[in-house]
């Protein structure tokens, strides 16, 4: 067992390691990052399900696959897609007319918003003012110029939007689409609200949480994402090791009999000195500013990841254990199926994304 999680757990790494050079190859040659990542996270997003269904299915309880996969993929997919979006609409040579700054501090979201586009109309009419003065225009530039101005409407009105404000949106269609399947097929009563809830548990589960982890990249940057994934399963081995050689006292037999209070401290040891080790050397080397002067947040993130791993490793136990299986999965041996892989970074990856968001690590 120990060789097959040395060998695997290497070749995996190998693997994340390749796909993210990957990554910044693709987003320096088009300027959209996650182009190698995204087809990562649908992929991981279609095993993951599969598990969780399957987990389902023991319970006699058998939501409709192909709604679950669906909405998974919009949430998945729109979270990233926002940030197609502001590619799309930044593009080189139709810049945003500039607003004095005054009236930006002045202004609310909605007036600011229109100031924006009365910018844009003010330029468009200063410019055709100038063709027509020197008896130069056409009628497909003035065209042209109309529909650029109508696609600029639209672009200021859409780029308040997030990719937390674009997943919620498709999770709510999400909800939506599981309801109308309901009732498309109901017949007699019979577990309806179970597989609701299960079909809405799941989405949630792996549809909605890794959007946090592409969140993580897209808004943060790779080392940050790395750095995540580093912390969060350093805090594994730190268990798994320091359990190994010092366990004696079951930390929750019911859920996970192997799990030790001994190797509970040594996951919050491990991922807090992960923590130091990137911030401090690995980050700076990677081209993020970090300053000491964070030294305790880097000490709380690490704290605060090491322990939200371990009650996301419990939190999988708890349904496989109501399922009576001991793997979601037997896709990665020595380690069970990808949820048991991934459990430790679903439920710490909105509380990463608040540190970063917060600015509470680096400036």
């Amino acid at each position: 067992m120990l060789r097959w999680r040395l060998m695997l757990g290497f070749s995996i790494a190998i693997s994340i390691a390749t796909i993210c050079w990957l990554d910044v190859f693709l987003e320096s040659c088009t300027q959209i990052p996650g182009l190698a990542l995204f087809p990562l996270l649908l992929l991981l997003i279609t095993l993951g399900g599969r598990e969780m269904l399957r987990l389902a299915n023991r319970n006699h309880v058998y939501p409709v696959p192909y709604v679950v996969y669906l909405g998974c993929y919009l949430i998945a997919a729109s979270a990233w897609g926002t940030f197609a979006f502001q590619h799309y609409s930044n593009q080189p040579g139709t810049p945003i007319p500039a607003v004095d700054v005054r009236l930006m501090e002045d202004a609310d979201s909605a007036e600011f918003s229109q100031l924006m586009i009365s910018a844009v109309v003010s330029e468009t009419e200063k410019a055709s003012s100038m063709v027509a003065t020197e008896n130069t225009v056409d009628v497909e530039s003035e065209e042209a110029k109309k529909s650029e101005v109508t696609r600029r409407r639209l672009l200021e009105k859409l780029e308040h939007l997030t990719p937390g404000n674009w997943a919620l949106s498709a999770f709510a269609v999400a909800v939506i689409l599981v309801f109308l399947q309901e009732m498309y097929t109901f017949v007699r009563p019979g577990a309806v609200n179970i597989r609701i809830s299960y079909s809405i548990f799941t989405i949630v589960y792996v549809g909605l949480l890794p959007t946090f982890l592409a969140q993580i990249r897209l808004c943060h940057g790779l080392s940050a994402l790395c750095a995540f994934i580093a912390i969060i399963k350093m805090g594994d081995v730190g268990a798994y090791t320091i359990g190994r050689l010092f366990g004696r006292n079951k930390m929750a037999p019911s859920l996970s009999p192997g799990k030790t209070i001994e190797g509970a401290f040594g996951a919050l040891l491990f991922s807090v000195l992960t923590s130091l080790l990137f911030f401090y050397w690995i980050m700076p080397w990677m081209g993020t500013v970090c300053s000491q002067e964070k030294v305790v947040w880097w000490i709380l993130y690490g704290a605060a990841l090491g322990f939200l791993g371990m009650l996301g490793d419990l939190a999988e136990s708890l349904m496989k254990r109501d399922a009576e299986i001991k793997d979601a999965g037997t896709l990665v041996p020595g380690f069970g199926g990808v949820l048991d892989i991934l459990d430790s970074l679903l439920i710490s990856a909105p509380v990463a994304y608040a540190f970063l968001t917060l600015e509470l690590l680096f400036d």
